[in-house]
């Protein structure tokens, strides 16, 4: 899901017309998933289904998108848990079994669950995670500035031979500061 939408990258970036429209929704899609990496949580309110492995002895299973709206179906090799053996835990964001340490599983535990933070670009803005879109704004702009270097190589000797490496654009400090919040574990 992108963070953000075209038309406020665009009014930030003070460019009109479709001219860039191509880069633009290039570097929105690019910074939105490298935002998502960052934070190492799912963004987009939908379905989902995570597979764990389980030790005989974990009991709790951290889920990556919450919050956690409603947990469907908890399996392993097509058998389904019965949902009296299970919870939501109290911040909405992991799978807590109640009777017993999950054990007798043969193959992987699999969790089907609705989450995440937004549906769209548009709700996330509108609501309590605007800080998301922002970064990723911030992000492009930032791309948007140093697009020109983009492409610019660096000279890499290894060994007695040297080499061309592309540079790395890696997320400011400002959004990584920015993100924290956000970042499961926090």
């Amino acid at each position: 899901m992108n963070l953000t939408t075209l038309a406020r990258v665009k009014a930030l970036a003070e460019q009109a017309g479709p001219a860039n429209d191509a880069w633009f929704n290039l570097a929105i899609a690019g910074k939105s998933l490298a935002i998502e990496r960052e934070i190492d949580r799912f963004v987009e309110k939908k379905s989902y289904t995570e597979k764990f492995d389980p030790d005989g002895t974990t009991r709790r299973f951290w889920l990556q998108g919450p919050p956690v709206t409603a947990i469907t179906e908890v399996r392993n090799g097509g058998t389904v848990y019965a949902a009296t053996g299970y919870r939501l835990g109290p911040e909405a964001d992991m799978v807590e079994f109640l009777v017993a340490p999950v054990k007798d599983f043969d193959g992987l535990l699999e969790i089907d669950y609705a989450g995440g933070l937004a549906v769209d670009a548009d709700e996330l803005v509108g609501g309590d995670y605007a800080d998301l879109a922002f970064a990723c704004e911030l992000e492009v702009l930032s791309l948007w500035q140093r697009r020109k270097q983009l492409a610019e190589q660096v000279s890499e000797s290894v060994g007695g031979s040297t080499f061309s490496v592309t540079k790395s654009m890696p997320l400011l400090p400002e959004t990584k500061a920015m993100l924290e919040r956000f970042r499961l574990g926090a």
